[in-house]
C-alpha cells in the first residue's frame, strides 16, 4: 500500500482539502498534530463549491512529521480522515 504524503518547508502555508461526495458536512474542521498528539492548528473549513472545502495552516518552525486530521459530521454520521505531513527545514546549503 501507497500512502499519500505532503511535504512543506518549515514557517510556510499549508492548504488542507476535503471533497466530500455526500451530503454537505457541517461541522468540518482540519487539525494539524504532532507527534506528541497535541494540536498545533485547528482551522473550521472553508466551502470553495461542489462539495469541496478547504483550510490554511500555518506550516509549524519545526521540522518533523505531523498528521492533517479531518473530522466532518454529514448525515449524522462522523467522518474522520488522516494525511501525513512531512515538514522540512528551511536552510539550504
Amino acid at each position: 500500500m501507497r500512502m499519500n504524503v505532503r511535504e512543506k518547508v518549515a514557517g510556510s502555508t499549508y492548504k488542507a482539502t476535503w471533497v466530500s461526495s455526500g451530503g454537505i458536512p457541517n461541522p468540518i474542521t482540519s487539525s494539524l498534530i504532532d507527534k506528541n498528539k497535541t494540536v498545533v492548528s485547528s482551522i473550521s473549513a472553508v466551502a470553495s463549491g461542489n462539495g469541496a472545502f478547504y483550510a490554511l495552516h500555518p506550516v509549524p518552525n519545526t521540522p518533523g512529521w505531523y498528521v492533517n486530521e479531518w473530522r466532518a459530521l454529514a448525515g449524522g454520521f462522523q467522518y474522520v480522515n488522516r494525511q501525513l505531513l512531512h515538514v522540512i527545514n528551511e536552510d539550504v546549503d
